[in-house]
């Protein structure tokens, strides 16, 4: 179901501590069931040993440039995302 939000008044249980920075859009934190506020990009490094291993939320892509190859962060480290 998709329903359109022309206000951010339109959306319940937005929990925003800051107002939304450009480039990041609401995403829905199934474990406090709240809004937030995220970056929904793809971050891009140069070598595999770029990739930083703290501070990464779970969700965060980032493609190695060197090799093509595009990571996702799972908990506590990153994941190569295949498609099949």
């Amino acid at each position: 179901m998709t329903t359109k939000i022309s206000l951010l008044n339109d959306v319940e249980d937005v929990a925003l501590a800051n107002p939304i920075a450009d480039g990041h859009s609401l995403v829905y934190n199934a474990s406090t069931n709240k809004w937030i506020s995220a970056f929904p990009g793809v971050f891009v490094y140069s070598n595999i040993g770029d990739l930083p291993l703290s501070g990464v939320s779970t969700g965060t892509m980032a493609i190695v440039s060197s090799t093509g190859i595009l990571y996702v962060w799972i908990n506590s480290g990153w994941f190569v995302v295949s498609f099949s």
